[in-house]
């Protein structure tokens, strides 16, 4: 979670400063308070929402702050979805078909990886509809991450389970 405050110059000018909180084993309590100062507020609004989505560059290193993959939010989906039993296995069986997406960033992953994703399924014979429930699940899975600032809020929409027939 990260928050904006406004600062106001003896000039009168205006500055706007992003805090968040990151973990830091090294500190006593755990956690790190960091700060970041921008001249505008879309400026600071665009950091914040990019430190809460776990993309900001850290320092500008193009190190993720807290990057967050598929797979996180794949733990997150099964701790909170309230399902039968019987849903819960099939979804757990069909989660075997996302692990080549599992370590992806999810503020990187596109619509391109995910057809190239579906491609490969279709290539190795997988029957439609077992396809098209992978996407459903991925779709599932992805409604609980944050969209990062600029990006799609679900890339999967970009692609669909209709492939190419089987044994092509």
């Amino acid at each position: 979670m990260a928050s904006i405050h406004v600062e106001t110059h003896k000039d009168g000018r205006k500055s706007y400063r992003v805090k968040w909180r990151e973990p830091d084993p090294a500190a006593p309590s755990g956690w790190r308070q960091r700060t970041r100062s921008f001249t505008k507020r879309s400026d600071a609004q665009l950091w914040r929402s990019q430190v809460e989505a776990g993309t900001a560059d850290d320092d500008q290193t193009g190190r993720p702050t807290n990057p967050v993959t598929l797979a996180d939010v794949h733990t997150r989906y099964v701790a909170t979805h309230r399902a039968s039993r019987a849903t819960h296995a099939k979804e757990t069986r069909l989660w075997k078909r996302l692990t080549p997406l599992a370590e992806v960033n999810v503020a990187t992953l596109r619509a391109s990886d995910i057809r190239a994703w579906i491609a490969g399924m279709v290539d190795d014979g997988l029957a439609p509809a077992t396809v098209q429930a992978c996407l459903r699940l991925l779709r599932s899975v992805l409604d609980l991450a944050v969209p990062a600032a600029g990006q799609s809020a679900k890339p999967s929409l970009g692609a669909s389970g209709k492939g190419r027939a089987r044994g092509r």
